[in-house]
């Protein structure tokens, strides 16, 4: 439930640089919580030949600038995590997976996860 509480305050950044929510709640006769995302069409970027191009490497940052812009510490930077969804001269890069996530990160711990990226890229 919590990372649906993330997602909504990304609620601006869905389609953008975080996946669209198309539904969410508790799984009928069960405790278990789902969120229904839109689909990415696309390969994480753990997935390509590395190095990444730059483009795709800054598309990857943007993403990651964007969420921090609203104060959300995503909590598990990994490569696993950003998927390139367009390709081409302005790639578009997606992160998912707020599941560590953190609302209220300090510009300290956003600056610590924005190195961290930088180090895997």
């Amino acid at each position: 439930m919590w990372e649906w509480r993330v997602l909504q305050h990304l609620r601006p950044l869905w389609g953008k640089c975080v996946p669209a929510i198309y539904a969410h709640g508790l799984m009928e006769d069960e405790d278990e919580y789902f969120i229904a995302m839109a689909r990415l069409k696309g390969r994480p970027l753990c997935d390509l030949p590395q190095p990444l191009p730059i483009a795709v490497q800054q598309a990857a940052v943007r993403a990651l600038d964007e969420v921090h812009a609203r104060n959300v510490l995503h909590g598990d930077i990994s490569l696993d995590h950003f998927m390139l969804v367009s390709e081409g001269p302005s790639p578009v890069v997606m992160l998912y997976d707020f599941g560590r996530s953190m609302l209220g990160a300090s510009d300290v711990q956003c600056g610590a996860e924005r190195r961290q990226l930088l180090e895997l890229l």
